[in-house]
């Protein structure tokens, strides 16, 4: 697959983050209050960060990018959020966190094992994924792709470990690009357009970056791609 193509789906994921009315929905239906604590691994764009903060009593972020993670540091303060560098384990105490959310493009067992660790019995683990079943269209001549988890399997996983599914919803659906090997992505310095001191569904900045914008999805795809569609998708269940 080219590396333009995977890029965008991780970004799609990383930044696919829903609007702030749906947000507002999961927070409701998690029950997340002022005395929560809420662990949050990979960082999304900082709006699902910048949304906790004013509800929850400590946000713990992990974010396994060092320069997204010194992005968010500076763009959302230290307002009752400590920052941290991810690398396989959260650094927090057992049976500390109420919450926590995940938003990352590849699951193992041993995240799960730190959820299950870090929560308090009755706490809460979220998972914002990219659906198998609507990715498998984007196989370019049959190679096995690595994206996309399936629904069923994350379900018996959790249950196996103990947790209870108690929501699942289809947050949205994107096109996805298909380019086949050869093709070429075009590569210019630009400028995001967006609003970046209001706007905290973007973590560009509003600099000028090679390639392409993750932050607001500006990718220079040869406007003859093909495009497939891609679901992402939340679950909570309960510890």
């Amino acid at each position: 697959m080219n590396l333009a193509v995977k890029k965008e789906l991780t970004d799609q994921l990383r930044f696919g983050i829903p609007s702030e009315e749906f947000m507002k929905e999961i927070i409701e239906e998690c029950e997340v209050k002022e005395d929560s604590n809420v662990c949050i691994l990979s960082s999304d764009n900082g709006f699902l960060t910048y949304t906790m903060m004013n509800r929850a009593k400590s946000i713990h972020l992990f974010e396994e990018h060092e320069s997204v993670l010194n992005q968010l540091m500076t763009k959302l303060g230290s307002k009752n959020t400590s920052y941290y560098k991810f690398d396989k384990n959260f650094t927090l105490e057992d049976n500390s966190m109420d919450f926590v959310f995940i938003n990352i493009n590849e699951y193992n067992h041993d995240i799960y094992k730190e959820c299950n660790r870090v929560l308090k019995n009755n706490g809460k683990i979220i998972l914002f994924y990219i659906n198998e079943k609507k990715y498998e269209d984007i196989i370019i001549g049959g190679e096995n792709l690595t994206l996309g988890e399936n629904s069923n399997e994350l379900n018996t996983i959790l249950n196996n470990m103990g947790f209870e599914k108690n929501f699942e919803k289809s947050l949205r659906t994107y096109k996805i690009h298909l380019l086949d090997d050869d093709s070429k992505v075009e590569e210019e310095h630009h400028e995001c357009s967006c609003n970046h001191e209001e706007d905290h569904s973007c973590s560009c900045g509003g600099e000028e970056e090679e390639h392409s914008c993750s932050g607001c999805g500006h990718n220079h795809i040869p406007e003859n791609a093909k495009q497939a569609e891609v679901e992402i998708k939340v679950i909570i269940a309960k510890k």
